[in-house]
């Protein structure tokens, strides 16, 4: 699906079964849109709460900000 920060894409393991999802950021040309993607991930990431993501990865690809929840 697309919103108007990043796509998110499902993807699952062959191995173990789990699921995950998949959220890019579209444009990190725009700094203010990458400062808050980054935000977001530290946010998740120092958080535990039932109703926050539990980030488990999170990098740069090809240029494209992004992070893995279960």
């Amino acid at each position: 699906t697309s919103g108007g920060n990043g796509e998110v894409y499902y993807a699952s393991s062959e191995e173990d079964g789990n699921e995950y999802a998949i959220k890019i950021l579209k444009n990190t040309r725009d700094e203010e849109k990458k400062k808050r993607f980054l935000s977001e991930i530290k946010f998740c990431k120092d958080k535990r709460h039932s109703g926050i993501i539990k980030i488990i990865d999170s990098g740069e690809y090809k240029k494209h900000l992004f992070y893995v929840h279960k």
